[in-house]
C-alpha cells in the first residue's frame, strides 16, 4: 500500500509491505492472545514501513519494521496515523532534517 502526505514543508511517500522476515525480539510475549491468533491465523502481519521524505530538492529513505497491522482491513489509513503518531515516525523525520540544515555542533 502506498501514502502521500506533506507536512511542516517536507513531503512523504510512504509505502507499507509485509515483512515476512521481521521476527520480534521476545517471540510474541506482550502481545495479547486476540492479537497473537490473528497473527498465526494471518489476519494481523507484522509490517514494514520505507517512507522517502523530500525537501527542497533533496531526498532521504527511512525504513521501519515490526508494526502489526491488518493490511486487508479499510482502517489501513486509520492504522497507520496511529502509527506514526504513537512512535513519532513523523517526527523523527523531521528532527533528521532540521540535524542535516544545521552548520555544524551547537558547541
Amino acid at each position: 500500500m502506498h501514502f502521500e502526505c506533506e507536512w511542516e514543508g517536507v513531503e512523504f511517500s510512504i509505502v507499507i509491505e509485509a515483512d515476512t522476515s521481521y521476527s520480534p525480539p521476545q517471540k510474541l510475549i506482550k502481545t495479547s492472545k486476540k492479537d497473537r491468533k490473528a497473527i498465526e491465523s494471518g489476519e494481523i502481519k507484522y509490517c514494514s514501513l520505507t517512507i522517502t521524505s523530500t525537501k527542497e530538492g533533496k531526498t532521504l529513505t527511512h525504513y521501519n519494521t515490526g508494526y502489526m497491522m491488518d493490511l486487508s482491513s479499510e482502517d489501513c489509513l486509520d492504522q497507520l496515523e496511529d502509527i506514526l503518531a504513537q512512535h513519532k515516525v513523523l517526527d523523527s523525520i523531521l528532527d533528521q532534517w532540521d540535524l542535516l540544515e544545521e552548520d555544524g555542533p551547537g558547541y
